[in-house]
């Protein structure tokens, strides 16, 4: 089995090799150019159990069924998105830009789920197309990306598979407006309106992400009435966990005794002034949220320190990217990080074979990229699953796999607290203890209900 890439064939193994960094390498002078926006934008058709055929460059990509499940396509309802051979998926993400690290190989782990997928015949005997637009981290360009995807054309795609920084989702929205499309986002977009675009995340809130966080450092510290910094970016979502955090500190009688914000476009700008400010004050516990490399600029101010502090650290889960934990400082960090995650998404990580698939798929992936990756798999496996249940009532429909979708949205609370662990062997992504390079701690945290009910 093979595919048309530049008018040559090559083999499925080798295509499986190459993906990751043939996605995340090509610039838009090599992709194939795409509307949607003033801005110039680019997106690539990738049948998903196969390597990417960009734009213009890609002289086949479609690939039959097998003969077996070509004969048993059932007939289901749909409008745009869907045809009796596949099911496209939309994207608008930063393949190009600076947050091209993370979105590629976000994009790797839904590629691998969805080629596991037609590999065992695809979803209602149709194979599952990718449709990926790079918005180069440009919000303006996005916007023009969605707006093709969500076209009622040949072109439109049946859903959107996942989103770039938590920015995105309310560019998102408003360029969906009260379209039927839905969209896989990130864990901080919220809206109660059932006729705004359909955002839907895998990740719990950042509020219950935040109100356990703080409870679980507070478990950790045997100091009664403990005191707790406060470090957060002047971004919506890290502003949003630093109020919890102050209302979980009071419910929890710890003393604040620093809360500072900085700047999320300084980069990394006046760290040293942040070190010795915590310095000056000694927490028992400091609670930061901010973007990975903020974090990773503070580790390596403090590694420079010859007594470096060993404060207890914690964060959101949209904090952590595990290449802070590959620099030079992160063994000092990790030893007193600690992350509070989706309890739900690591272990069913940790439970199927998705760590055999992605090192199947793209064995370049690193210690670095197994964050995004195996997000990328389980946003994938959610979006699977929504389609699976909208073709069982024979609708594949963009308005019944909103209705799915929102059904398989997991509980909020079901987070957990974990501790990074760094591991030797950075090469295999099979050696990844957890889906974020971490191991757990426990599964549960007792939240006070004063706490608890910060988030209702």
């Amino acid at each position: 089995m093979g595919f048309f890439f530049g008018g040559r064939r090559y083999s499925l193994a080798a295509a499986l090799f190459g993906l990751a960094m043939l996605i995340s390498a090509c610039s838009s002078e090599q992709l194939g150019v795409a509307g949607g926006s003033d801005a110039e934008s680019t997106s690539t058709v990738v049948p998903s159990d196969l390597a990417s055929g960009q734009g213009a460059l890609a002289t086949d990509t479609t690939m039959p069924a097998p003969e077996s499940v070509e004969a048993s396509v059932p007939e289901v309802v749909s409008d745009v998105g869907v045809d009796d051979e596949t099911i496209r998926v939309g994207y608008s993400l930063d393949l190009s830009g600076p947050l091209s690290a993370y979105d590629a190989v976000l994009l790797d782990g839904h590629l691998a789920r969805f080629a596991q997928v037609n590999a065992e015949g695809g979803v209602a005997g149709r194979t599952v197309e990718v449709v990926a637009f790079d918005n180069a981290g440009d919000l303006g360009i996005h916007q023009g990306n969605i707006a093709s995807l969500a076209a009622s054309s040949e072109s439109g795609v049946v859903a959107i598979g996942a989103l770039s920084h938590p920015k995105f989702d309310q560019v998102t929205a408003t360029a969906l407006d009260a379209s039927a499309l839905l969209t896989i986002g990130n864990q901080t977009f919220r809206s109660g309106d059932e006729s705004v675009a359909p955002i839907v995340s895998l990740r719990p809130a950042v509020c219950v992400e935040t109100a356990t966080g703080v409870a679980a450092l507070a478990d950790s510290s045997s100091n009664a009435g403990a005191q707790l910094a406060i470090l957060s970016s002047d971004e919506d979502w890290a502003q949003e966990s630093a109020v919890v955090a102050r209302s979980a500190a009071g419910a929890l009688e710890l003393e604040v005794v620093l809360d500072r914000v900085f700047d999320a476009d300084a980069q990394g700008e006046g760290l040293a002034d942040f070190v010795e400010g915590l310095r000056s004050v000694e927490p028992d516990l400091v609670w930061v949220v901010g973007s990975p490399p903020f974090l990773s600029g503070l580790a390596n101010e403090l590694a420079t320190l010859e007594d470096p502090p060993s404060w207890v650290w914690g964060g959101p889960s949209a904090n952590v990217a595990s290449a802070v934990f590959d620099a030079l400082s992160g063994p000092s960090l990790a030893d007193v990080y600690q992350v509070t995650a989706a309890g739900a998404l690591i272990d069913d990580v940790m439970s199927s074979n998705a760590r055999a698939a992605l090192a199947a798929f793209a064995p370049e992936l690193s210690y670095a990229d197994a964050a995004p990756a195996l997000l990328g798999w389980e946003q994938a496996g959610l979006l699977v699953e929504a389609l699976e249940r909208s073709a069982s009532t024979g609708d594949l429909s963009r308005s019944a796999l909103v209705s799915a979708g929102r059904q398989l949205v997991p509980e909020i609370g079901d987070v957990g607290v974990y501790r990074i662990e760094l591991v030797s062997e950075r090469n295999n992504i099979l050696s990844i203890a957890g889906s974020l390079g971490t191991e757990l701690l426990f599964t549960e945290t007792e939240v006070p209900s004063a706490v608890a009910n910060l988030c209702s």
